[in-house]
């Protein structure tokens, strides 16, 4: 179990760590530290022999990812998509600083 934050090191309550489901993958947890007040999504993977956890620092709320979780995964076309858009929006943004000075 994930016992503690990797950020302070404070101990977590039993009920700062929330499960959000299992996958073939392993187990995926919402941690919340009471004590420095950041959060971690952690996938803890059991092995033959050997436990492993990823852990990723993040600012979603224990509510934000059960919400998430629940939500289909983002398709290929949809992450090639949102590149796009961000790219032809900030190149528009850079020429209009440029123009503007």
């Amino acid at each position: 179990m994930i016992v503690e934050c990797p950020l302070c090191h404070a101990s977590y309550p039993e009920d700062a760590v929330k499960a959000l489901g299992e996958t073939e993958a392993g187990k995926l947890f919402h941690c919340s530290c009471g004590f420095c007040g950041r959060s971690m999504m952690a996938l803890m993977r059991e092995n033959t022999g050997y436990v492993s956890t990823i852990g990723l620092v993040t600012d979603q709320t224990v509510v934000d990812a059960v919400r998430l979780t629940e939500r289909p995964p983002i398709s290929s076309d949809e992450c090639i998509g949102a590149h796009v858009l961000l790219e032809e929006q900030s190149r528009d943004l850079i020429e209009r600083l440029s123009s503007a000075g």
